[in-house]
């Protein structure tokens, strides 16, 4: 991490940004990743190097097990087992085992940082502000900072179910399910076609079921912020804020990057000063990497800011 004195004045820094493109009428785009999350309670499962937790390891073993007694190839990584095809009769109740502890994990309330995150976004103005995450905990939802209109889920949410075939577009909210996903052998069928199983509405890699209703309402909800903002150059009134964004799979990096590139800034939140670093020399001329925990650079920034 940086220095306190550097990160006071990288905390002024991203202030005087913010407020600038507070002032010219802009927006603010908020970015997350897993990191987000990790003070609420949702622990990640794949360090910074692409390994997966001993946990995990246990739901691929039991999956793997699984696979082999039906003469079916073992899944080597998290890559070959969170696919769209884990969800077959074969493998449903493995699957499953794996699903429940990603729900129980993502069962929790916002911690101190998303309170933090939610002032920041009403200085700007809730019409001004938009979230774009690649959690799948609604925890953005929960704390209040933004409604279903101006959050857009790029992996979907582990608030809603879908048949795994799909049979329909329905989703289910998982509420009701929640006491018998506690069961052990309990895997829960669709409703209307009483035939698939369902499963998590998030989307998994190889995935061709994952039913996006839900989705594509949120990506126009994005698509119409973010014109709002658009510039006679093509650019745009927008400073971009990412916090907790991984590495291994750059779904929100990627995207923060290129709005970034088109907006007036882009500050980065991340523990590791390595992973603060930008890539391209036009970020490095508008960007602000805080090495920090999302607490204390979302305090700085509201202190800075006189919030």
């Amino acid at each position: 991490m940086q220095s306190s004195d550097d990160l006071r004045s990288l905390f002024q820094d991203a202030a005087a940004k913010l407020a600038a493109v507070k002032e010219e009428g802009g927006g603010l785009i908020v970015m997350t990743g897993a990191g987000m999350s990790v003070m609420s309670g949702v622990s990640v499962f794949r360090s910074k190097d692409g390994k997966m937790t001993p946990e995990f390891l246990r739901f691929l073993e039991g999956y793997n097990e699984a696979q082999r007694g039906h003469r079916l190839p073992e899944a080597k990584d998290w890559f070959d087992f969170s696919v769209g095809s884990m969800f077959k009769c074969q493998t449903a109740k493995e699957a499953w085992d794996y699903w429940k502890w990603r729900v129980a994990r993502a069962n929790v309330m916002p911690a101190r940082d998303y309170a933090l995150l939610k002032q920041l976004m009403d200085y700007f103005g809730k019409d001004r502000c938009f979230a774009v995450t690649s959690n799948c905990d609604s925890l953005h939802l929960k704390s209040g900072g933004v409604s279903e209109d101006n959050v857009l889920e790029i992996h979907g949410s582990l608030a809603f179910l879908q048949c795994s075939e799909p049979c329909c577009e329905e989703l289910f909210p998982i509420t009701p399910y929640l006491p018998y996903l506690a069961k052990d052998d309990f895997v829960p069928s669709c409703p209307r076609c009483k035939r698939e199983c369902l499963r998590p509405n998030v989307l998994v890699f190889d995935d061709f079921n994952f039913e996006d209703t839900r989705e594509r309402v949120q990506r126009e909800n994005y698509r119409r912020f973010l014109k709002k903002f658009e510039t006679p150059d093509s650019k745009r009134r927008l400073a971009v804020l990412e916090i907790g964004a991984g590495v291994v799979v750059r779904s929100i990096r990627a995207n923060a990057d290129h709005l970034g590139s088109e907006g007036r800034c882009l500050i980065r939140v991340n523990p590791s000063k390595e992973d603060c670093e930008f890539e391209h020399r036009s970020l490095r001329e508008k960007g602000v990497g805080l090495a920090t925990t999302s607490e204390k650079a979302l305090e700085g920034i509201l202190q800075s800011l006189g919030q």
